[in-house]
């Protein structure tokens, strides 16, 4: 099934072959930090209400849930978020 991969998450190593996907997510807090430094960091992003991964606040709540509701399920929904919110990748050939 790796032919069908297109892009990896940022902490994804295994099998070694997808290291030679882009990487498409990024961390919030510096990874090369202390275990110390790295859990102060987390809790600050979690006491903020914020998502480690996700984060769009206040009023675009609804626009964050249709983006992944298209991503997640394109074939059911279609809120025109695809080119604006989100941009959809195709395989290499």
């Amino acid at each position: 099934m790796e032919e069908f991969l297109a892009e990896r998450w940022h902490e994804c190593d295994y099998p070694p072959s997808v290291h030679r996907l882009p990487v498409c997510t990024a961390p919030k807090f510096r990874v090369a930090a202390s275990s110390l430094e790295i859990d102060r960091q987390v809790k600050e992003i979690l006491e903020q209400a914020s998502s480690v991964y996700f984060n769009r606040p206040g009023p675009r709540l609804a626009e964050s849930l249709e983006i992944l509701a298209e991503i997640i399920h394109p074939e059911v929904f279609s809120f025109g978020q695809e080119g604006t919110g989100w941009q959809r990748l195709e395989a290499n050939d």
